[in-house]
């Protein structure tokens, strides 16, 4: 399956078959994706991915007076997911 968006005024294709997708929701979730459907509370908005996981980068680069510098920036990187 492949899905064509729109950027900046050109189209790109992305091949929705090369997508792993794991979705493992709390039980928090569940109950509120349940809520949410059956309509028993105003208010309950539906689940959502947010990264469970996260991992650092490093990025190695010259700054303004040639030195190579290399940051760790932590939290950058979602290495999972989950619904809440």
């Amino acid at each position: 399956m492949k899905l064509e968006l729109a950027v900046a005024e050109q189209v790109v294709t992305v091949d929705l078959s090369l997508l792993v997708i794991q979705v493992k929701p709390t039980n928090h979730a569940t109950v509120q994706s349940i809520v949410h459907e059956l309509k028993l509370s105003d208010g309950v908005q539906t689940p959502c991915c947010v990264p469970t996981n996260l991992l650092p980068i490093s990025l190695l680069y010259y700054d303004d007076h040639d030195n190579v510098v290399l940051r760790q920036y932590v939290d950058m990187v979602a290495e999972s997911c989950g619904c809440h």
